[in-house]
């Protein structure tokens, strides 16, 4: 495969090494609060946790494999249109879900102004890349 068409962007593969790092400092952080009850303000703690650990998988699922090739990023892009099915498919459904078994019709994982916006971006990105081929 030539340089040219690869244009997917990935980070080095050492930094799935720094995602995993990065993982499990913020798990055996967590862990080390609740165990020795330390006292912090819960809100901060769970938005830092939070960001880390959506910060810490982005940096692993954005990084190369040691071995880089034409099926390894139709492998990623398989497993990317998965999982976007998938969260529109469990945001669909976790709603009635929640009415059923609760008895409310509430919604927690994302919210639908958000999801809006991974539409929109994912649209704007895809039509780019179209007109750049």
């Amino acid at each position: 495969m030539k340089k040219s068409d690869n244009d997917l962007n990935l980070l080095p593969h050492y930094f799935k090494k720094i995602g995993l790092g990065l993982l499990v400092l913020v798990i055996i952080t967590i862990v080390s609060v609740v165990i020795f009850d330390i006292p912090v303000d819960k809100n901060l703690t769970k938005t830092i946790a939070q960001t880390v650990i959506l910060l810490s998988l982005l940096i692993i699922a954005i990084s190369k494999d040691k071995i880089e090739d034409e099926l390894t990023l139709r492998l990623r892009l398989k497993a990317l249109s998965a999982s976007f099915i998938s969260i529109v498919v469990i945001i669909i459904i976790e709603p009635y879900l929640n009415y059923i078994f609760q008895g409310e019709l509430t919604t927690h994982i994302v919210n639908f102004p958000l999801m809006i916006t991974v539409f929109t971006l994912y649209f704007i990105f895809y039509y780019i890349a179209k007109l750049g081929r």
